[in-house]
């Protein structure tokens, strides 16, 4: 109702008509009170579903969180035990290098010694075959010698030992 719509009587305006008024503003402002109410109702269910979700999301965010650095704390425990067997394997590679390397200078070396010996003895043989040469060429010489002293000091034609005769075939 309006206020310009208020009945007036002899001293003012009707108890009735102001009564009726009062009572219609207030069924307005109930009726708005009670819209009010429920869509706060509505707004507050509302946020408190959000809430709901938001919490469970963060517990969710939570647990998976965690999941996450317990698997960075086993990628990191794994990386450190990958690391020190690397190292394991590298010491392990380098000690059985640095051994077959000693045992292929300690086989060097002896091959080296035998090669060694075996130039020692033919530096030997070479000059004991220098030596058996010279005395074989001294000899010649000297059996040379003693062939061209006889053959000098021989009769000229006395060679009848050394000819053939005619009639024997050989």
């Amino acid at each position: 109702m309006n206020p310009g719509k208020l009945r007036s009587g002899l001293f003012g305006f009707k108890k009735s008509s102001v009564y009726q008024y009062i009572s219609e503003i207030e069924q307005d402002y109930s009726a708005k009170l009670v819209q009010r109410n429920d869509q706060a109702a509505r707004e507050s269910d509302e946020h408190l579903r959000r809430i709901s979700q938001l919490e469970a999301e963060l517990e969710e965010q939570k647990h998976s969180n965690e999941a996450i650095k317990s698997e960075k704390e086993l990628i990191a425990l794994a990386l450190i035990d990958a690391r020190r067997y690397a190292e394991t394997v590298k010491k392990e590679a380098d000690d059985k290098a640095a051994e077959e390397r000693k045992k292929l200078e300690a086989e060097l070396d002896k091959r080296k010694a035998e090669l060694d010996r075996y130039h020692e003895q033919i530096v030997a043989v070479r000059e004991m075959f220098q030596k058996l040469l010279r005395s074989m060429n001294e000899h010649a010489y000297s059996f040379e010698q003693q062939v061209k002293t006889a053959g000098e000091a021989a009769p000229e034609r006395n060679m009848s030992l050394f000819e053939r005769k005619a009639g024997s075939g050989k």
